[in-house]
């Protein structure tokens, strides 16, 4: 079965069909401020935007191991998705969503696929609503080429700490 093959069930976020690929890391309620938007007022004054991501990878050695290495380390992974969102500037959430992915895919080479939310919060529509937003899924057969061309130039992360991390040796293979 593909990674992506979704089958019902209720209330919980999209998983896998396949029960060898259904490990995930995930961060949900990332909040951000940021100037995406069709409109230039958008552009100019800026919004709120929250993210989720689901990081599809195998967890069964850090489970053996109990160790960080072995697995990913949260704050690197959100410094990847606060980079894009905070640091680029898109008209469509779907430019935002697609950039998220491959630049997670590229840092990370152990993560297989990825499920990313992304709402703008209180969109300036008429009308009351909460949010409005996309949800993509995307492989690393999905950026083939791009992941090829990007390898050997692999870019540091700086968390939160702002610690700069490099890729290890290790990962990018």
């Amino acid at each position: 079965m593909a990674l992506f093959e979704v089958i019902e069930m209720g209330d919980r976020p999209d998983r896998p069909s396949d029960p060898w690929a259904s490990d995930a890391i995930f961060l949900r309620g990332l909040l951000f401020y940021a100037h995406h938007g069709v409109r230039s007022e958008e552009r100019v004054l800026g919004q709120r935007f929250r993210v989720d991501v689901e990081l599809f990878l195998s967890l069964r050695e850090a489970g053996k191991s109990d160790r960080l290495r072995d697995t990913l380390d949260y704050s690197e992974v959100y410094a990847v998705i606060a980079e894009v969102v905070e640091r680029t500037q898109a008209r469509l959430l779907e430019k935002i969503a697609d950039t998220i992915a491959l630049s997670v895919l590229r840092r990370f080479p152990r993560v297989e696929g990825l499920v990313v939310v992304l709402e703008k919060l209180s969109p300036p529509i008429p009308g009351a609503m909460e949010a409005v937003g996309v949800r993509i899924a995307r492989t690393r057969s999905d950026f083939a080429s791009e992941l090829a061309n990007s390898a050997a130039s692999a870019l540091p992360v700086t968390p939160s700490g702002g610690e700069v991390v490099h890729p290890e040796p290790s990962e990018r293979s």
